[in-house]
């Protein structure tokens, strides 16, 4: 229970600094790894939080995610430093491309809760690419809807997004049910890597949810925890093309929150 407490009390002010592993280090102080400088995460309890946390550094690291597509997308990780994974649709019009955990978290009092990536969409047909990220209750076909890319009309949870056209836009969606709220957060630009995170404080209260783009805080949001419905992670890319394979990259994504 000790170890709870200090989650608690820790989660907020680590939130603030981005880090994950500072977070992970105020709830569960077991010292540090001597090859990276981080906690060693193997040592925390599980039955204290639940925790996802993907890096692509591995061959399989996609495999081991659910996956909705249409026809037989390219995948794979890319040399590159630190590791980045590469998927793409196929050149069919509204084809959709869409990694995702099982539904392991649930927006719930008393359940904090912080979400993290890194990841950039790149247009192959100018304005076309619908991307995805976040946490929901709907992954799989159309996540996002066809023809404009925009998030479901129903879901549970959060996600960040770009649809198609002109909007160039990258924002928010806060959905429960079919009541959504659509939060604009800055302009969106192909081949740029935006690292974005929510910290949800586990309160059924108004602005129970702390926004950031690129380490500066954009504000809060509300989502309502009536009938809490468990969710996943997950991410995804559409194209509303039939002309050329759209592109998402993913840097790293991961989630931790209180049991």
């Amino acid at each position: 229970m000790a170890k709870i407490a200090k989650f608690k009390e820790g989660i907020s002010e680590s939130w603030v600094r981005g880090r994950l592993w500072d977070l992970i280090s105020n709830a569960f102080p077991f010292g540090e790894s001597a090859l990276c400088g981080v906690p060693n995460l193997g040592l925390a309890d599980p039955a204290d939080i639940t925790y996802f946390s993907e890096n692509f550094v591995n061959n399989d690291s996609l495999s081991r995610l659910n996956q909705t597509k249409d026809g037989s997308p390219a995948a794979g990780i890319e040399d590159a430093v630190g590791g980045v994974a590469k998927f793409v649709t196929t050149t069919t019009k509204n084809d959709e491309n869409y990694y995702h955990t099982a539904e392991v978290f649930k927006f719930e009092e008393g359940k904090p809760l912080w979400f993290e990536a890194r990841f950039k969409c790149v247009e192959k047909d100018t304005n076309k690419l619908g991307g995805i990220i976040g946490i929901m209750s709907a992954w799989g076909t159309n996540a996002l809807v066809d023809n404009d890319a925009t998030p479901a009309t129903t879901f549970d949870g959060f996600v960040f997004y770009k649809k198609s056209g002109t909007d160039l836009k990258l924002r928010l969606k806060v959905s429960k049910g079919s009541t959504q709220v659509d939060k604009e957060l800055c302009t969106y630009a192909s081949n740029t890597f935006y690292k974005v995170g929510v910290f949800f404080n586990g309160k059924a209260e108004a602005d129970n949810l702390e926004i950031w783009v690129d380490d500066v805080n954009m504000g809060t949001a509300t989502l309502s925890l009536a009938t809490p419905t468990e969710v996943g992670v997950g991410f995804g890319v559409k194209t509303t093309s039939s002309d050329k394979a759209e592109e998402f990259y993913i840097d790293y994504v991961t989630c931790v929150q209180l049991r």
